[in-house]
């Protein structure tokens, strides 16, 4: 989420990484592989314009991942 700068975070970023966190652990329990989990511009690359962001600001939508995963 709000991926289009590194350090701008929403105010219920704890509870996403939370989420985000217990998926990764799943992940990893499934297939040993990890991954880094966090905000998009802070772990990949700045990426303005999503529909994530659009959907956690205008309506009652609390969570909105990105996820990428190895090929």
């Amino acid at each position: 989420v709000y991926g289009y700068a590194a350090g701008v975070y929403p105010s219920n970023y704890a509870q996403v990484l939370s989420v985000m966190s217990a998926a990764h652990a799943g992940i990893y329990a499934a297939t040993g592989r990890s991954y880094e989990v966090g905000q998009d511009a802070d772990v990949l690359y700045a990426a303005s314009g999503g529909s994530d962001d659009y959907a956690v600001d205008s309506g009652p939508v609390p969570f909105s991942f990105t996820v990428e995963l190895w090929g």
